[in-house]
């Protein structure tokens, strides 16, 4: 079985902790949301998964930097100045 790397945003949801702000999404889904989040005033980061493939083990990178330029790139699209 060969999983897919998929696309997480987790946010810190104050006194109820941190947890998934999507589920297991595209790339797209996830800055969704990943901005959504952001506009409601709370820290979130979005991951790329990689599961394991054979005898390696899976990993996860932080990708929110990346997430950060695909929503400035869709604000400039839209002709909307990002803050």
């Amino acid at each position: 079985m060969n999983v897919q790397p998929y696309y997480v945003t987790l946010a810190d949801f104050g006194g109820l902790g941190r947890g998934h702000a999507c589920d297991p999404a595209s790339f797209d889904d996830a800055c969704d949301a990943y901005a959504e989040k952001r506009d409601q005033g709370l820290d979130a980061a979005v991951f790329r998964v990689e599961p394991p493939k054979g005898d390696q083990s899976g990993m996860m990178f932080d990708v929110t930097a990346d997430a950060e330029h695909r929503i400035a790139a869709r604000l400039r699209l839209r002709g909307v100045a990002a803050e």
